[in-house]
Parts: structure tokens; C-alpha cells; sequence
């Protein structure tokens, strides 16, 4: 019996409205500019957008992913547009961090 605490690997094509709020762990995009290899966040948008290949639009997924804050709060960052097959793992569903925790 498979637990439900588990990741699922799927395309981001796959991706839908119940996904938002879970965290989600992919490789980072080899056009996207920065030293670290992979992405783990809180996914807050998915956005459908087209890219060009070859002056050729094809369909593609824009994610907006949130990351937490040391002192509290978040901060995001857009990636894509990526292929509808780009793979991905979503995860356990993670609180909202915009509010700044307070004791």
C-alpha cells in the first residue's frame, strides 16, 4: 500500500489548481541564471504561456514558487515558461508564510 505522504513525479502539464499550496521540487531550468540546482517551495501560481521554438509557439507552464523567509514572511520567484513535460515532484501541502510569525 502506497502512503499519501509520499512525492509524485509528474509533468508539468499535469499540474492543476489542487497542486497550488503543495511543495514542489524540480531541476532548475538550464536558461534561468542562478548557482543552485534545484527549486523546493511552496507553489503559489501555475500559468499557461506559449514559448517559441524555432519561431514555432508551443504550449508551455509558468510556476510561481514561494519560498520562506528567515525572519518570516516569503519571497517568490517565476519560472518557465517550461515544456509541458518538464518533470516535477509535488509534495506535502505547506502552510501560507506571507504573515510574519509572531509569538
Amino acid at each position: 500500500m502506497e502512503q499519501s505522504s509520499r512525492a509524485r513525479s509528474c509533468a508539468v502539464g499535469d499540474l492543476d489548481d489542487f497542486d497550488i499550496d503543495h511543495r514542489v521540487t524540480f531541476a532548475r531550468p538550464p536558461n534561468h541564471g542562478s548557482s543552485r540546482p534545484r527549486v523546493s517551495g511552496r507553489l503559489k501560481r501555475i500559468r499557461g504561456v506559449d514559448y517559441l521554438i524555432a519561431n514555432m509557439p508551443r504550449p508551455g507552464i509558468e510556476l510561481v514558487v514561494a519560498f520562506p523567509r528567515q525572519l518570516g514572511g516569503e519571497v517568490a520567484d517565476v519560472f518557465g515558461p517550461l515544456p509541458l513535460t518538464y518533470l516535477i515532484e509535488v509534495g506535502q501541502p505547506m502552510q501560507d508564510l506571507r504573515q510574519p510569525f509572531t509569538h
